[in-house]
């Protein structure tokens, strides 16, 4: 029992563990906007009532942790109890004016007085930083040079990052690791590799930097970017087309403000300022108005077809890459992330159109979010399935899409003809369009479960993560073809939220500890039931009745277990 207030002075704890689930559900939360089930919300809600309890004024620290969930970020709340466990008078000072202020500038410059905080209490006497403000490029990727390097690309935002490179003098990195990871699909997004924050005028912000997995990427983007630049006339905007009726439709190419060489940690940073966009990927997901999806896919139809023209191959797109921002009058599409992304001297060909929507973007991309009818109207001329010829012994015209090349090689089959990669790319599309809840009617993606799963075992260090993709694909598949498709879909469902939920609550916990989110260290049990599932039906996938028979059985277990959690046996 807690007191919360002078009228009810003892109030049932399960009762303030409901109304912080309740808060959880109307609040602005952006780590938790994917990852909304009741059994994580509990779960957080019982670790913060945890260390509630251990203090002398609980109903005043709930008038906090309600604000701060509901208007801020929940991650906060953990900061916060750190806060009052060590007694950080001055952080909790910090916390009191962010929760009494609705201005959104006040609201973002109180927030980085809260991460210089948090940094100071893990850096308490950061030494000066040598900064060096260079001409080219080029010189952010030297790893000879000495101190903080910047390459400035927008002069507006000089102040504040100097103020910033002031305030923490040689340690940048550890700030930038101490920051929140950016929220998406998945749990963590590349463990840590981008984050948001603000800095110190309240601007915010997005950081990338270099993945050591990836070597030579996250440079090659940087070059990408002044090499389309440049095939654009250095407009970082472009007007697509000039509504009548409608609204214009704009193109920006979200280019980062600075690079940064960080000669403290030995690492390369890019920082942008963060869009108030919402991503396509979002939109697409959540749009029902045929007529609104339509107008989306005939803009990112527009959009290619630009690049196209200005001899851009943009290997990266993805309706998560793209964020798009309304007004009255425009639509802006601001696109970004451009590793893959190849920079021609002339515009790119009809072959080489083609290939490229048969290679990530027509599958692997739009196709898990969009149905095969959209597919055909956005991408006519490039990418039609239903001309696709499954009989051909003709030896393959492009390159195999790494994924399909994957299951061919999985299968055994070395000689690929046209006919053989045609089916197995179909039936790779088949098998992750979306699809209709027969339970809840509510629409799903099946396709990103294979995105989920190569990530999270991918961030738990498992070298055949992508193995694990191949395996799930066939999955999928057989389940297709044995219709127990259903079935398959929400166990794999089910074990991918379990480990998403598992890392957002690991991750709450290192912040509750006040220890680095540089690197969140997976849950172990909830991963090895993943992989023992796809394997257990990977090995049973070319014999239809066992196959059946795994899937009832396993059905039937996760009823049974339903049942007993809902306590009707």
């Amino acid at each position: 029992m807690l007191r919360t207030d002078n009228c009810y002075p003892l109030v049932p704890e399960s009762s303030i563990q409901e109304s912080l689930i309740a808060s959880f559900k109307e609040g602005v939360t952006p780590s938790l906007q994917y990852h909304r089930n009741t059994e994580l919300l509990a779960d957080l809600a019982l670790k913060i009532l945890d260390r509630i309890k251990r203090n002398a004024n609980p109903e005043h620290i709930l008038t906090i942790v309600h604000s701060l969930i509901k208007n801020q970020d929940y991650r906060l709340v953990a900061d916060y109890l750190y806060a009052r466990r060590t007694n950080k008078k001055e952080i909790l000072n910090i916390f009191e004016r962010l929760i009494a202020t609705d201005n959104p500038i006040e609201i973002n410059r109180i927030r980085y007085q809260l991460a210089f905080a948090r940094f100071l209490s893990a850096v308490p006497c950061p030494g000066k930083a040598n900064i060096s403000i260079v001409s080219h490029l080029d010189d952010v990727f030297s790893e000879s040079l000495q101190g903080t390097a910047v390459y400035l690309i927008d002069s507006s935002m000089a102040l504040p990052l100097i103020a910033l490179l002031h305030d923490v003098g040689v340690e940048l990195g550890i700030f930038i690791e101490q920051q929140y990871n950016f929220p998406g699909l998945n749990a963590l997004i590349r463990q840590g590799v981008v984050r948001t924050w603000v800095l110190p005028d309240g601007k915010a912000i997005v950081s990338k930097r270099d993945n050591p997995q990836k070597p030579g990427r996250f440079r090659k983007e940087q070059f990408n970017y002044k090499a389309i630049l440049s095939r654009m006339e250095r407009n970082t905007t472009l007007l697509l087309e000039k509504a009548i009726k409608k609204k214009d439709i704009l193109l920006k190419i979200a280019q980062p403000f600075a690079y940064i060489w960080d000669g403290c940690s030995r690492r390369n940073y890019a920082l942008s300022i963060q869009s108030d966009g919402i991503s396509l990927e979002d939109l697409l997901m959540k749009e029902r108005d045929q007529a609104m999806r339509f107008d989306y896919l005939t803009h990112c139809r527009l959009i290619l077809d630009t690049l196209y023209e200005s001899g851009i191959l943009w290997g990266d797109m993805s309706p998560r890459n793209i964020l798009v921002q309304q007004t009255a009058q425009t639509i802006s599409y601001h696109i970004f992330d451009f590793e893959k992304t190849q920079v021609m001297d002339e515009p790119i060909s009809i072959e080489k159109r083609r290939e490229h929507c048969r290679g990530q973007i027509c599958v692997e991309e739009f196709g898990i979010i969009c149905t095969p009818e959209e597919m055909q109207k956005c991408f006519h001329g490039y990418f039609n399935p239903k001309e696709w010829d499954f009989e051909s012994g003709e030896a393959l015209r492009f390159p195999q899409r790494p994924e399909v090349a994957d299951i061919l090689k999985g299968r055994g089959i070395h000689d690929v003809t046209l006919g053989k990669y045609n089916q197995t790319d179909w039936d790779m599309m088949n098998a992750r369009i979306p699809d209709i809840d027969p339970l809840t009617g509510e629409r799903r993606f099946p396709g990103h479960l294979n995105f989920k799963v190569e990530h999270y075992l991918s961030c738990a260090g498992y070298q055949n993560a992508g193995d694990y993709e191949r395996k799930t694909t066939e999955i999928l598949i057989a389940a297709k073809q044995y219709d127990c498709y259903n079935t398959i879909v929400v166990l794999l469902t089910e074990a991918t939220d379990i480990i998403e939920s598992a890392f957002l609550k690991t991750e709450f916990d290192y912040i509750l500890d006040n220890k680095s989110t540089e690197w969140v260290i997976p849950p172990k049990q909830p991963i090895r039931i993943l992989t023992h599932t796809i394997d257990v039906f990977y090995r049973s996938r070319k014999d239809k009745k066992t196959f059946q028979n795994l899937s009832s059985r396993w059905r039937s277990a996760m009823i049974e277990e339903e049942e007993l959690q809902n306590g009707r046996i």
